[in-house]
């Protein structure tokens, strides 16, 4: 399929070529401009003369050559007019194989030309398809990545982004900063310290943004489903006692067989889920303020008292760092509500 170009190509370097030693086995520019002269002033000297003679010869014969003096003058001037035709003739020829030398010449640099324009037009197509592969293997890693930890990235785009009381967006820089931690670390898998996260992809700046872009449109996606389910709606527009039961609604469509508790004696515990024998244990914390140690230590009590395998805290508030830490070191998860639709028993800490 690409064989005719190619031979094209070779034909035309091929052509550069042979004219370029053309150029080289010709004389130079000057000794060609050099005999271009001399051999003009010769044709000027050979013009003067002959029209000399044969002024000469009209003035003296006045009719035509009887004797041997008008015949040799005669003879005279023809020579000359001979001389004058090949002076012509052989000018002529050297200035034309002078305008072909240069014609070549000309040729060989715009064949030149043209093949450093192709060769260039080449290498930068190379180079773009090489960086779309990349670009693309860069964007199906970072969705792979974002799918496994989809109910943490929705749960820190719900904490870091800043909304106003009709749901806009004021600040978002916390989170383009969040995501910029977690491209780094967990989908190129910058190792930590001695390096600054983000700045080590510069040098792939181009993959880190379309790495970032992928996340980043995933998770908004994400989050428009959930606001179209109303998961949050539902849960933030009843009680504290029907926030539970709301939370007990997601889980059994989520596959889950759940059990709400008793609103006394129930040690942090507000419901009880199992999932093919797994069985976990949830306290609902229906609030405006950011949920603190209090709601983990009291499900990690929970936990123990149901001889549960795991344990969460669901808020639609924001966690305290406090809270965030005693969780980790608890094995408990700390979840949005928007989360628990896609919950399943391998998602909690082992």
């Amino acid at each position: 399929m690409h064989t005719k170009p190619r031979q094209r190509s070779e034909a035309t370097v091929k052509k550069a070529e042979n004219a370029q030693k053309r150029v080289e086995e010709s004389p130079s520019d000057a000794s060609a401009v050099a005999s271009g002269n001399a051999l003009t002033w010769v044709l000027v000297l050979s013009v003067l003369t002959g029209i000399s003679l044969i002024l000469v010869a009209a003035k003296e014969l006045d009719t035509s050559p009887s004797s041997e003096a008008d015949w040799s003058e005669w003879v005279n001037g023809i020579v000359v007019l001979w001389a004058l035709a090949f002076g012509v003739r052989y000018l002529g020829s050297k200035l034309r194989k002078f305008e072909k030398i240069e014609a070549e010449k000309r040729e060989a640099k715009r064949a030149r030309r043209e093949e450093v324009k192709r060769s260039r037009i080449e290498k930068e197509r190379s180079e773009a398809l090489v960086r779309k592969e990349e670009q693309d293997v860069a964007e199906e890693r970072a969705g792979r990545v974002a799918e496994r930890h989809k109910r943490e990235l929705l749960g820190q785009r719900r904490k870091l982004i800043k909304f106003d009381a009709y749901g806009g967006v004021v600040d978002r820089s916390r989170w383009e900063r969040e995501l910029q931690f977690f491209v780094s670390r967990y989908v190129f898998e910058v190792p930590e310290g001695g390096i600054s996260s983000f700045s080590y992809l510069l040098s792939s700046r181009f993959l880190a943004i379309a790495a970032l872009d992928r996340i980043s449109d995933l998770v908004e996606s994400w989050a428009d489903e959930g606001k179209v389910t109303g998961i949050a709606a539902r849960f933030c527009d009843v009680d504290p006692v029907g926030a539970e039961h709301v939370v007990a609604e997601i889980l059994r469509q989520a596959g889950w067989d759940v059990r709400v508790t008793r609103a006394s004696g129930d040690q942090g515990v507000d419901v009880i889920a199992v999932h093919h024998g797994f069985v976990a244990v949830f306290q609902v914390k229906q609030q405006q303020q950011a949920v603190g140690n209090k709601a983990v230590q009291e499900i990690i009590a929970g936990k123990i008292f149901e001889n549960a395998t795991g344990a969460a805290v669901v808020s639609n508030a924001p966690f305290t760092r406090s809270a965030e830490e005693l969780a980790r070191s608890g094995g408990v998860l700390l979840l949005d509500p928007e989360a628990l639709s896609s919950l399943l028993p391998g998602d909690f800490p082992t």
